[in-house]
């Protein structure tokens, strides 16, 4: 590969790893949304569906505050302790 060439394929990764971080307030809370009808958002031991499922989330359950997020999985308190959940089904409400 020459320079240039290779100079494109680290601009690429840099720009690929910029758009998969998504960004999100930690100021708000979060609302459980966009699920599909009749379903529940799942609560896991760690951020992906290889970690166990501890609990779910109703359609609509507010007042979810995230303290941190790897990719598109937020951490959140539950049941006393911490879970983390799928953040394409979660909404920022700030009033």
């Amino acid at each position: 590969m020459n320079r240039i060439g290779a100079v494109f394929a680290g601009l690429l990764v840099a720009v690929s790893t910029a758009a998969a971080a998504q960004d999100y307030t930690f100021e708000c809370p979060y609302k459980v949304e966009g699920l599909p009808q009749g379903r529940m958002l799942n609560v896991r031991q760690g951020p992906g569906l290889h970690f166990r499922k501890i609990g779910e989330l109703p359609p609509g359950r507010s007042g979810l505050i995230i303290d941190k997020c790897q990719k598109d999985w937020c951490r959140i308190p539950f049941d006393g302790g911490k879970g983390w959940v799928k953040m394409m089904y979660m909404a920022a409400y700030c009033s």
